[in-house]
């Protein structure tokens, strides 16, 4: 409990048990599909109150998801160092270099889609 790899799956399934609880507010039932889920995913908003409600204060950044937007408004990462006997955080979140890296993805995937005759998903 506490070490890097434990604090991320955590995090991960907060995302995806929070992605779930948007889902059925909104769709209005407790079984949901993987387009339920999926919407659920586009729309999370967890905000820094919802953060602390869940007790992960520390452990995430403010996230807001869209469709357009599947890496969301979150910063990417932050810096942590090993004291010899606990990881500390040394530095406050970074965010991504999306202005340089979503260019990139967005070419590759139309690529991809291409030589795989995919029509790629539109979000209206």
């Amino acid at each position: 409990m506490g070490d890097v790899l434990y604090n991320r799956g955590l995090v991960n399934a907060a995302y995806i048990a929070e992605a779930m609880v948007v889902a059925q507010k909104h769709f209005g039932k407790t079984q949901l599909t993987g387009a339920d889920v999926r919407w659920g995913l586009e729309n999370l908003d967890i905000t820094k109150e919802r953060i602390e409600e869940l007790g992960l204060t520390g452990l995430m950044p403010v996230t807001k998801v869209t469709c357009e937007n599947h890496e969301g408004t979150t910063p990417a990462a932050l810096v942590q160092q090993w004291d010899g006997s606990k990881w500390n955080i040394i530095s406050d979140w970074i965010p991504a270099m999306s202005d340089v890296v979503r260019p990139l993805v967005e070419q590759d995937a139309a690529l991809y889609a291409k030589e795989n005759n995919i029509t790629p998903r539109t979000c209206s």
